[in-house]
């Protein structure tokens, strides 16, 4: 996915969503496309309702 994100250089935002197995965020994962792409706004985008954890998961989307 990082690759094709660089490829588009004149895209202003990216949606996207990783989850682990246990539908927990992929804080490590989403901290690599946010580090990577600075310039690039990037948007969560995943059923919360899937989370395992509603509230801890809102938290570590803020502090991303």
């Amino acid at each position: 996915m990082i690759e094709e994100i660089k490829i588009c250089i004149e895209v202003k935002e990216i949606v996207t969503g990783i989850l682990t197995k246990n539908n927990q965020i992929d804080i490590e994962r989403m901290k690599i496309l946010i580090d990577i792409e600075f310039s690039i706004q990037v948007v969560f985008d995943k059923a919360f309702d899937d989370f395992y954890n509603y509230h801890e998961s809102i938290k570590h989307l803020i502090i991303l």
